[in-house]
């Protein structure tokens, strides 16, 4: 059976007559006739009665009747799904991100226009350290990343695709001898301990642009697995931080913000995504996150 032979059935139960449903479907009544006498011999019951003026139901093809127009019915429910997953409208999204993407507003701002372009795809939303988002995405437990562009090596197998950047600024605690100063050099920061995202790998990620800020590795390094928990460990003294300009929108207690004058790189923010998948969803969101604002 196939689809075609339940829209021929439909048609002659509608019409009562093979003529007029043979007309209806623009085919040549014996072509119709053939299709009917087959289904017939596949379901192995007489689904008309024939009269010489007219067509009718068989107690087993009025049952059929019903059947094949809830068929037919889902069939078309099917094929709309996939029309539209294909096109963005329909679908689901696993969306990693670190709490800058948060604290920028860049996420937020995204998810709003997505969700009133895209109100039936369904969004996921997990925090996550960049590290983790990256094999997260690999490996298919998440489909997109936002995440900082800090010296991070992508892995085979990811796209970076950048939708924002930021200066950097550095966090330190409000009685820190360095939060007096209006104005901070790195040679103020040669001796200090650095509280990093993540892993401390000197040659890349976080630890890379403090080296590129100083001019070679920290004095010491700490971590935290979160941009709160940074600010959090920063607050609490036990070290200071590059942050991108995001996060000094956050009022933490006991930590304040202070530029480095002669550090002028900023912080990217990339959204990552698998390079070798392109569904309906994941391609509209990429494309409206990386769209350049409107002025």
């Amino acid at each position: 059976m196939d689809l075609k032979q339940f829209r021929y059935f439909l048609a002659v139960a509608e019409e009562g007559h093979f003529g007029r449903a043979s007309e209806r479907l623009n085919i040549v009544q014996s072509a119709l006739s053939m299709q009917i006498r087959a289904l017939e011999e596949e379901l192995g019951a007489q689904l008309f009665t024939r009269t010489s003026r007219r067509v009718e139901l068989s107690q087993a093809g009025a049952l059929f009747f019903v059947e094949a127009q809830r068929t037919l019915a889902q069939a078309e429910r099917a094929r709309l799904v996939v029309e539209r997953a294909a096109l963005g409208e329909v679908g689901n999204l696993r969306i990693g991100f670190s709490g800058n993407a948060v604290l920028g507003g860049k996420i937020s701002a995204d998810l709003q226009v997505f969700r009133t372009r895209y109100p039936h795809v369904e969004l996921d939303l997990q925090e996550l350290a960049p590290a983790m988002q990256m094999e997260a995405v690999l490996s298919g437990r998440i489909d997109l990343g936002y995440l900082p562009a800090m010296g991070y090596r992508y892995p085979r197998g990811l796209d970076a695709h950048p939708i924002g950047a930021w200066p950097w600024l550095l966090a330190i605690n409000r009685t820190h001898r360095l939060a007096a100063k209006p104005r901070l050099g790195t040679e103020d920061l040669l001796g200090e301990t650095f509280v990093i995202y993540g892993a401390s790998d000197p040659e890349a990620g976080h630890v890379s642009v403090i080296r590129k800020m100083l001019g070679c590795a920290p004095a010491a390094v700490r971590s935290g697995p979160t941009t709160l928990t940074v600010l959090a460990m920063v607050g609490a003294g036990l070290g200071v931080s590059l942050v991108p300009a995001a996060v000094g929108e956050v009022d933490m207690p006991n930590v304040a913000y202070r530029a480095v004058e002669g550090f002028d790189d900023v912080c990217h923010m990339v959204l990552i995504s698998r390079a070798d998948e392109a569904t309906g969803p994941l391609r509209a969101y990429v494309d409206m996150a990386a769209a350049p604002a409107m002025a």
